[in-house]
């Protein structure tokens, strides 16, 4: 997303619009989570997190190819409930790995490198956009989702075994 700034006045300049765009990004995002979580915990965190790591790509790039700021507002829906996917199973994965006083410290590590990128990447897509164009930030979002998808494909272990006789979401 912090990406994603930076190419938002272009956007607007494309498309006609940017900013919904952005907000119902963060409203998906929001009221995902609240799906996510029972998916996780009734199918298990790698396959919750692996469909949200190919979700995310297919909308990032769906993103890229919009044609309408209507349709590029629905495809930043797909990637904000797909990036909600993706942080409740991280969030859940170490819960499932760490006890309870070990987690914070933890989440730290895994917040700090967040932060960097919250650095670096605003940067990186203001380069992008005045180089190549707002829509090869979407395309460069789609390749490091595919890519964090390759890597929990072969790393990424099941944390969490959900009972055999699980009931109902």
């Amino acid at each position: 997303t912090d990406s994603y700034l930076p190419a938002l006045p272009e956007i607007a300049r494309a498309l006609g619009s940017a900013s919904t765009s952005l907000t119902v990004f963060a409203l998906a995002f929001g009221c995902a989570q609240l799906l996510c979580g029972p998916l996780a915990d009734r199918f298990g965190r790698r396959p919750v997190l692996l469909a949200g790591l190919a979700g995310y790509a297919l909308a990032a790039l769906g993103s890229a190819l919009a044609d309408s700021a209507a349709s590029l507002t629905a495809w930043r829906a797909g990637q904000g409930a797909a990036m909600a996917a993706i942080l409740v199973c991280a969030r859940a994965a170490v819960r499932d790995l760490y006890p309870a006083h070990e987690g914070p410290q933890v989440m730290a590590r895994g917040l700090t490198g967040l932060g960097l990128m919250a650095l670096v990447a605003p940067v990186l897509g203001a380069y992008l956009v005045q180089g190549a164009g707002w829509r090869w930030v979407m395309v460069l979002m789609a390749g490091y989702a595919l890519l964090l998808w390759l890597l929990c494909w072969r790393c990424f272990g099941e944390t969490h075994r959900p009972a055999a006789s699980a009931g109902a979401l």
